[in-house]
Order: C-alpha cells, then structure tokens, then sequence
C-alpha cells in the first residue's frame, strides 16, 4: 500500500466519525447530483 492510501486510513483511524460522516454525505450528495443530472443512468 502506498503512502497516500496509509495516510487517509490513518486520518480515518484518527477521526472516525467526522470522516465517515464526512465520506457519506460527500457520496450521497454525488450521487444524488448523478441522479438529477442523468436520472435513466443506473
């Protein structure tokens, strides 16, 4: 694994919470973006 992956899983590891947190909101709000931009994309 390189260093970059380490790094984020330790910022992970560190702050669990706030970064999961973080990580969900940022995917559901992309993916909602998706949805809204092209909605017959699966």
């Amino acid at each position: 694994m390189d260093s970059l992956s380490m790094s984020a899983m330790g910022a992970f590891v560190v702050r669990p919470n706030r970064s999961l947190l973080l990580l969900l909101l940022f995917m559901g709000t992309s993916n909602n973006a998706r949805f809204s931009v092209n909605p017959t994309a699966k």
